[in-house]
């Protein structure tokens, strides 16, 4: 077999690196807190603004990641 001249090089663009970060930070926010956040809250009310609130902060940070380019 002859082997390849060319090698592909590992490339992750804008978009795919903001959608890891993002997606690292939810999952921490989801799996690793809520109990912690539940006992300090005290309600689930808030709870759930304060989960909205930070979801809605990353969807801008995509938003304005993406505007960057």
């Amino acid at each position: 077999m002859q082997q390849q001249s060319k090698q592909q090089q590992r490339q992750l663009g804008l978009a795919a690196a903001v959608a890891v970060v993002t997606g690292e930070a939810i999952a921490l926010g989801i799996f690793l807190t809520p109990a912690a956040m539940a006992k300090s809250l005290g309600s689930p009310l808030l709870l759930g603004l304060v989960w909205l609130g930070v979801a809605l902060m990353a969807m801008c940070a995509v938003g304005y990641a993406l505007t960057l380019r």
